[in-house]
């Protein structure tokens, strides 16, 4: 059937013609000067008090494993970062199976995998994840993102997108899946929009085939043996609007010990992530998101660069003077150890180079 021409056409295609112009344009950013935590952070604190911390390893991007005992969840793991002149050109895609076995961690006990949207640098890698990685988890996300991955013959509990999921993933886990939001990517456009209502028969093509679909937040909750909650960690894989994405107030009983905004595109809204720190205010922030997916993937320093059209310091700074809670900027593949009960007094992260 042939595609009508009208001006919605008009206004995605010169949206689009911008921001690929842009980002060609710009380049990814070096780490220099920036306070860069190359191995992670450990607390120190008495032995009673770190007993079963909490261990968060930073995939990159927006990815995660969260590992409390014998718990383990995973967030949109990804590690294919096709080249920008791919994703501008709408060439074909696919997952790097050599790169994702490499870096993704064996991780069988896991008994989520997360997605907090749908575009390729959140999807595209899970379903080598979910059959060769973490075999056991259950996959959740949108019901765009359960048509998606149908084409992959993998089974997705559907996320709603109007109203926040509880799901209770284990004994001592649960996540709140919160409706959210995606920034623009740039001058108030936000590229690869759109939903799949039906199951789909084939992989999305190109990245602009894997449209992004509803976005949520999630609040995971670790739980101590009497089912309260010892650890709340809130992770946003992408900025918002002002109050979307948040917990609602029945759930802002426990304290958030660890939030992990997202760099990327903060400055395309407004007062991010302010709401967030001065609602919540967290223990402990993780910066998320901030490193270039358009170049090969690397957990060296050397090579991993910052995210374009973005300024981390400038993201950094923002939350430092917000509040006085610790943050790290990890690179990928670093682990960051969290004691339950601890005060959290780290010491200054190693400045880079």
């Amino acid at each position: 059937m042939r595609m009508l021409w009208t001006e919605t056409n008009r206004t995605g295609l010169t949206a689009l013609i911008a921001c690929g112009a842009a980002l060609s344009l710009s380049c990814a950013g070096s780490l220099k000067g920036l306070p860069v935590d190359k191995e992670g952070r450990c607390f120190p604190c008495t032995s009673e008090a770190c007993d079963e911390p909490l261990e968060i390893t930073t995939l990159g991007a927006a990815g995660y494993v969260f590992v409390r005992g014998s718990d383990t969840i995973v967030v949109d793991p990804f590690f294919s970062n096709p080249s920008l002149l791919r994703v501008g050109l709408h060439l074909t895609i696919e997952s790097d199976r050599e790169t994702v076995l490499e870096y993704m961690p064996d991780l069988p006990s896991a008994s989520a995998i997360l997605v907090g949207h749908t575009h390729y640098d959140h999807l595209l890698d899970v379903p080598i994840v979910a059959r060769e990685k973490a075999p056991n988890a259950t996959i959740y996300a949108s019901e765009t993102g359960k048509n998606i991955l149908s084409a992959f013959g993998l089974h997705t509990e559907p996320l709603d997108g109007e109203k926040v999921t509880e799901v209770k993933v284990s004994e001592r886990v649960i996540f709140r899946a919160v409706p959210s939001e995606h920034a623009p990517h740039l001058l108030g456009h936000t590229l690869m929009e759109g939903e799949y209502d039906e199951p789909q028969t084939k992989p999305p093509r190109s990245a602009f085939d894997w449209r992004g679909g509803p976005t949520f937040a999630f609040a995971i909750d670790f739980l101590a043996s009497d089912g309260t909650t010892d650890f709340r960690v809130l992770v946003h894989d992408s900025a918002a609007r002002p109050g979307v994405g948040l917990p609602p107030a029945d759930l802002e009983r426990a304290r958030i010990r660890v939030a992990i905004p997202c760099v990327a595109s903060f400055s395309q809204v407004d007062n991010y992530p302010a709401t967030l720190i001065a609602r919540f205010a967290p223990d402990y922030i993780v910066f998320g998101h901030w490193e270039d997916f358009f170049t090969p993937y690397s957990q060296s320093y050397e090579k991993v660069r910052t995210v374009r059209l973005t300024d981390v310091a400038g993201f950094m700074k923002v939350v430092s003077d917000l509040t006085d809670a610790p943050s790290t900027l990890p690179l990928p593949g670093s682990k960051i150890r969290i004691a339950r009960d601890c005060p959290i007094s780290p010491a200054a992260p190693e400045q880079s180079r």
